[in-house]
């Protein structure tokens, strides 16, 4: 295998016509449901994400009583959290940084999904206006596919950078990185071993997922605010 690193302003992704060099593995998926374990300097905790569509996706960690005590939503086009400490809930929007990183994480748990030719995630979503992706591409040489770039694709990092202006030059973010692949429901083989790292702070997340399953009918009301807190995925 090799790898191949490209670098773009998020915007331009779609306008270079690399969506459609995509692997497309998840056509006809229109939601998604995960469990996984979440695994910080702090230990290990239960983690759901429930995404449908492009427009909804719910991400909930758990306590060991399986109560949300944390709830990241993105859902009419803002990310939202929800923490509750000792049943006081801080309802926040994120903006700028804090909304540009936290999508970024969300879209990146499921990225052939989220960045596919048809029905994929608008990259031009203002979130992502004074941003951009650089994606690192895993490549076979053996596939015989078409393209400027030779063999089937498919995403296993990418770094999330704020773009330079007058002020300030352009800033490292995040850093993601896929570490390994399972087949899962409808032999659909997904991430399983994932790495998140805040650059600015050097904090390491990783995430193993443990099932993942396909278009399981999931309702609107999981992408509401006001029943967040209280409804499992």
């Amino acid at each position: 295998m090799a790898w191949l690193q490209v670098s773009l302003p998020i915007q331009g992704y779609a306008q270079a016509g690399l969506r459609e060099k995509i692997l497309q593995s998840h056509a006809g998926v229109q939601s998604i449901r995960i469990n996984a374990l979440l695994i910080t300097d702090e230990g290990e905790r239960q983690l759901f994400i429930v995404k449908k569509g492009q427009s909804m996706i719910r991400f909930s960690v758990n306590n060991s009583n399986g109560r949300n005590t944390f709830t990241l939503l993105f859902n009419q086009g803002s990310v939202v959290s929800i923490l509750d400490t000792d049943g006081q809930l801080k309802v926040e929007t994120k903006q700028a940084d804090e909304a540009a990183s936290q999508l970024f994480d969300l879209l990146m748990l499921n990225p052939e999904y989220h960045f596919r030719a048809v029905d994929g995630f608008p990259l031009s979503h203002k979130i992502f206006n004074d941003y951009r992706i650089e994606f690192t591409y895993e490549i076979d040489k053996t596939s015989k596919v078409t393209s400027d770039v030779q063999g089937k694709r498919r995403i296993i990092g990418a770094n999330l950078y704020r773009l330079a202006n007058t002020e300030t030059k352009e800033v490292l973010l995040r850093s993601f990185q896929i570490n390994s692949f399972s087949k899962f429901s409808n032999q659909i083989e997904a991430p399983q071993e994932l790495q998140f790292i805040d650059e600015e702070t050097a904090d390491i997340s990783h995430i193993r997922v443990t099932t993942v399953t396909y278009n399981s009918g999931i309702p609107n009301f999981l992408f509401k605010i006001q029943e967040a807190q209280d409804s499992r995925p």
